[in-house]
């Protein structure tokens, strides 16, 4: 079949952003979105002509069919999460499964505060900033300089009667981790819940075990593991309940009406799969040209500067900051596809809100780019992109 052959993702690489020159040849934007694995294409395409059905009518043959499809997807993703099928609804995409989780928490409990860290994606902080005018007080959670929360300041607002405290696994833009088994006990012991995007973090953790962790609510979203864009699901720990975002025929649940995406669900469910059993080798493969890339720019380009603790990031995704004027260094990376600062905000020309919220200035956040690896990232591709930055970015003398 002509979408599944091995020359796929080399053509799916070739694709540019918007942000980007026609010339750009390095893709280097994967926290931005990944390629579909042709084997998830197939999984897709097959459904597409034999599982078609309303997964809602399952009184005949062809809503059974999809509501198998919807299932078996279902127990693969929750197999990746380390959580159970029925703590999982399919969503949109993680930006979805971030306003479901906040506005229902927020207006279940429309008299305790908020928590959310400076750092989050803008889906958590707009839609913080939605319960906030709406007249539920937020707390800004602070972050250091290296990218962490503070966590005496996460005790400290815990004083305060709190329904939610929402803390990325990785970040989007600096890769900076937290602990959220940690996290969870602190909140638990302030009878706070605790949520997270794990979109990141799908590709770049060995072992997820959401339940495990005691975390209460996760988003995360099919095409930052190399699944479909369009699709998404929300974690909700056994017990809890959230109401519903969305209204209509009380599918998924009752937590999320409208007809399912089945096709795109099976695609989740397949690159869930492959996660799980290519995952251990995707990380030690994407680990390495960390490591390369790293350490490459380090020696070759020591005035290029690594935003985000060392020791606390995840594989594959840099923050960089160089000497040069505002917007000045990405127009002159013409052969690289990437980001300036979050691809979410590519749009605009804002400085970083992450690197803002670590304290950096103005001037140097507006000049920072992102960089994000993949194990499909080859080893030519590393050397010149760590030869493009230094030249890029080589400060003038004299």
């Amino acid at each position: 079949m002509p979408w599944c052959n091995e020359g796929y993702f080399q053509r799916a690489l070739s694709l540019k952003g918007p942000a980007m020159s026609q010339t750009a040849s390095i893709y280097a934007d994967y926290a931005a979105t990944t390629p579909c694995d042709p084997r998830v294409i197939a999984t897709m395409m097959a459904v597409y002509e034999q599982g078609w059905g309303n997964p809602s009518s399952r009184q005949y043959p062809q809503g059974r069919r999809a509501a198998d499809h919807l299932e078996h997807a279902r127990g693969s993703l929750s197999t990746l999460l380390g959580c159970r099928d029925d703590e999982l609804t399919f969503t949109s995409g993680a930006t979805e499964s971030c306003n479901m989780i906040i506005k229902g928490v927020a207006s279940a409990h429309p008299q305790q505060q908020l928590i959310v860290a400076r750092s989050e994606h803008p889906a958590v902080m707009a839609a913080a900033r939605a319960c906030e005018q709406a007249g539920i007080r937020v707390h800004w959670l602070t972050i250091d300089r290296h990218g962490l929360i503070d966590v005496d300041d996460l005790q400290e607002a815990l004083k305060q009667p709190s329904s939610l405290v929402a803390v990325m696994m990785v970040n989007n833009q600096t890769g900076v981790t937290h602990d959220l088994a940690d996290l969870a006990q602190r909140c638990h012991r302030a009878g706070t819940l605790l949520m997270s995007d794990i979109t990141q973090a799908l590709v770049r953790h060995s072992s997820l075990r959401l339940h495990e962790w005691g975390v209460d609510f996760a988003a995360c979203s099919a095409h930052k593991c190399y699944g479909p864009q369009g699709c998404g699901a929300v974690y909700m720990r056994r017990g809890l309940g959230l109401p519903a975002l969305i209204d209509g025929g009380g599918q998924e649940r009752g937590r999320r009406s409208g007809t399912e995406a089945v096709a795109q669900i099976a695609g989740f469910g397949r690159a869930a799969q492959l996660q799980i059993c290519e995952g251990r080798q995707r990380l030690e493969r994407l680990q390495q040209l960390t490591h390369a890339f790293s350490h490459g720019l380090q020696d070759r380009a020591p005035w290029i500067q690594q935003f985000g603790h060392l020791s606390h990031r995840a594989p594959g995704i840099f923050l960089l900051g160089g000497p040069q004027a505002p917007q000045q260094w990405l127009r002159r990376l013409t052969r690289i596809a990437c980001s300036p600062g979050s691809s979410c905000a590519s749009g605009t020309h804002e400085p970083s809100h992450v690197l803002q919220a670590m304290g950096v200035p103005n001037n140097q956040a507006l000049n920072a780019i992102r960089i994000s690896l993949s194990h499909l990232t080859e080893d030519t591709e590393i050397e010149q992109l760590i030869e493009l930055l230094a030249h890029s970015e080589r400060p003038q003398t004299g």
